[in-house]
């Protein structure tokens, strides 16, 4: 499933009616950025994908469209971090993505969970 770098379009829009909501790493087939994400920033997206999951129940199980290689990575759910009145959007499938594929987020979602977990482990 692919939905554009922090887009508003969400991939449960229900869930988000009336929230500032953007979307990370619904990556779709294609990788846009590679490089390396700080261990810390992983560690923080692993803590909140715990406390923040939402199972998509009925619309079952996603399979990496980027391996597409006969692997079956898959995974099902998203998670939200919010920070400064936004909603960050992430599927499940984020990890495999940057562990696998070395997919990079975007800066702005990068800075703002570094913030978000600073503030938080102080």
């Amino acid at each position: 499933m692919h939905i554009p770098e922090l887009s508003p379009e969400t991939y449960r829009p229900s869930m988000h009616a009336g929230i500032d909501a953007r979307s990370v790493g619904w990556l779709g087939g294609e990788v846009p950025r590679v490089g390396q994400v700080a261990l810390d920033l992983v560690e923080a997206m692993r803590h909140y994908s715990a406390k923040c999951y939402h199972s998509d129940g009925y619309r079952g199980v996603h399979t990496c469209e980027v391996c597409n290689k006969g692997k079956r990575a898959t995974s099902h759910g998203e998670f939200w971090i919010e920070w400064d009145g936004i909603r960050y959007v992430l599927p499940m499938m984020i990890f495999h993505y940057i562990e696998v594929h070395g997919y990079l987020p975007p800066a702005e979602f990068l800075a703002a969970l570094q913030r978000k977990w600073l503030n938080e482990r102080q």
